[in-house]
């Protein structure tokens, strides 16, 4: 899952299989679906889950620059999916009024379908409903991933350093393109640092340097001014690679 696509490979599967009893006629009409086949569906979101939790782990989404959680990016993407799962019965359901899936026994109908998309997006991401909500009214069609282009980065101290100079970290919510009803109050750092702080393992390393100067106990022969000279060096040393660093960015 460490590029773009096995990422989204794996969250089709697993918001498919989330979805999965919407479009197999053995969950409708009242009966009791084979036990074999509730299992092997509870089997597979349960390691959908899984390689949610290890991806959190091991790697951070950048979508537009900024460090979201990967919950944003699955319920997005379920809910769209399931909106525009709705959008094309519905639209099918219109062209052909007299028009009946029967299998078996079992009559489903446009509004039936959307009932159980609707009941399995509120049992498993209720989060996500409203937004499922909001592109069923505007009549989302869309299965694919409309959102920003990611940039998966591996995890790492370096990173995880960034992350905690912001207020809020990785975000539960995209502020460019928000999801959830409640908007969350953010201040990231500027995209263009936070950018330059990530791809560079100088920067983060000179600041770790620092930080070790400015809290290590001072020996007894040591000088304070001597102290002071240091830190001003390096300083400004730092200061130097930051900006060859961003005008390096700019010019590119």
């Amino acid at each position: 899952m460490s590029s773009e696509v096995e990422f989204f490979d794996i969250l089709y599967l697993g918001i498919f299989a989330i979805l999965s009893p919407a479009f197999d006629h053995r969950f409708y009409g009242g009966q009791k679906a084979p036990a074999a086949l509730v299992a092997e569906r509870s089997h597979a979101v349960g390691h959908f889950h899984s390689l949610l939790n290890m991806f959190s782990l091991r790697h951070i989404i950048l979508l537009g620059g900024e460090p979201v959680v990967i919950s944003y990016v699955v319920d997005r993407l379920l809910a769209e999916f399931a909106a525009a799962a709705v959008v094309f019965g519905n639209a099918v359901g219109e062209q052909y009024e007299d028009l009946r899936i029967v299998e078996g026994e079992v009559v489903i109908t446009a509004p039936i379908f959307a009932k159980y998309i609707e009941d399995i997006l509120q049992g498993s991401n209720p989060k996500a409903f409203s937004y499922y909500s909001r592109c069923l009214k505007r009549r989302h069609s869309h299965f694919l991933w409309t959102g920003q282009d990611p940039q998966i980065l591996p995890r790492s101290e370096d990173i995880e350093l960034i992350l905690s100079l912001s207020a809020n970290g990785e975000m539960l919510d995209n502020p460019a393109e928000p999801i959830y009803l409640v908007e969350l109050e953010s201040t990231p750092l500027p995209r263009l640092l936070l950018w330059v702080c990530l791809r560079s393992g100088l920067f983060l390393g000179m600041v770790r340097i620092q930080l070790r100067v400015m809290v290590r106990p001072r020996r007894k022969n040591c000088c304070p001014d001597g102290e002071l000279l240091i830190f001003v060096a390096n300083f400004l040393s730092l200061f130097k690679k930051i900006s060859l660093l961003l005008k390096f960015c700019i010019l590119k």
